[in-house]
């Protein structure tokens, strides 16, 4: 028998193991997504258990030393997660992909650090084709923004759909253009606006890093930019202290390497 445990560890400042365990059961597959740090120095873990025939989303508690609180089941279906935030209200936010018969539609949970349930949605709210969701940020107004793609008329556009804090939708926007553009990471600007990054097979006649400062109020263009040929479509993005963007995509096309790009706020190079 066989069996895929979800690993956490702690190193120091220098990079030095503090510590590592495994937490799981016999003949199962769990597969962690995101931990974020609660007050007081706790842990949440959130990970996928797909040894039934729903898979379970759990979220495992451990104390500072990796000592296992709790872990609890707050959603079964078929997902595939891979964001987990911790909100500014102090409530926990998991986000990716759904799957049904019907199609893909881009998920979102939100509940309580103890794991209960306060809403959950879906976009579409009937599947019907293909809307992964892979990036998650909270805006200062609490709403969250999903960033991921539409598969649209047989190519994918960029998508990114927002709710508020009680999960009412806000807004989704879709754009790219006639070939695949997918988005992977979103965050909030310095300025209360979205950044969003991920490839693009449209603007180039090579696969490129995506760029693009949007309005937080309906998603609308500020401004965007391609650059960098990649051959893998993956990464994700953060807002720098001084206004700018980080930026790691992969691979890059000549040798492979994971490639790291800081930008001004305009989106250009420093």
């Amino acid at each position: 028998s066989t069996s895929q445990d979800v690993f956490f560890g702690k190193v120091n400042a220098s990079g030095g193991k503090v510590w590592d365990k495994f937490y799981g059961a016999a003949d199962s597959s769990e597969f962690a997504f995101g931990v974020v740090q609660l007050d007081g120095g706790d842990f949440l873990i959130g990970y996928i258990n797909e040894n039934l025939s729903n898979d379970q989303i759990r979220l495992l508690r451990v104390n500072g030393n990796g000592s296992k609180i709790s872990d609890k089941t707050v959603q079964t279906g078929d997902f595939y997660l891979n964001q987990l935030l911790r909100t500014s209200d102090g409530k926990i936010v998991l986000s990716g992909s759904e799957f049904s018969t019907g199609g893909t539609v881009s998920y979102i949970l939100k509940v309580e650090e103890n794991g209960s349930y306060i809403w959950d949605k879906r976009f579409p709210a009937t599947p019907t084709n293909y809307t992964p969701a892979y990036g998650l940020t909270e805006l200062p107004d609490k709403s969250l923004a999903l960033a991921g793609s539409d598969l649209g008329d047989n190519d994918h556009d960029f998508n990114v759909v927002t709710f508020n804090e009680i999960g009412r939708k806000l807004w989704d926007r879709a754009w790219g253009g006639a070939k695949a553009d997918e988005l992977f990471g979103i965050a909030a600007t310095l300025d209360s606006h979205l950044v969003v990054m991920g490839y693009t097979n449209s603007f180039s006649s090579n696969v490129e890093i995506y760029l693009s400062k949007r309005k937080a109020s309906d998603g609308s263009e500020i401004w965007e930019r391609h650059f960098i040929a990649i051959g893998s479509g993956w990464g994700d993005v953060e807002t720098a202290l001084d206004g700018g963007f980080v930026l790691v995509a992969g691979q890059n096309v000549a040798n492979a390497d994971v490639i790291i790009v800081k930008t001004d706020k305009d989106g250009n190079f420093e």
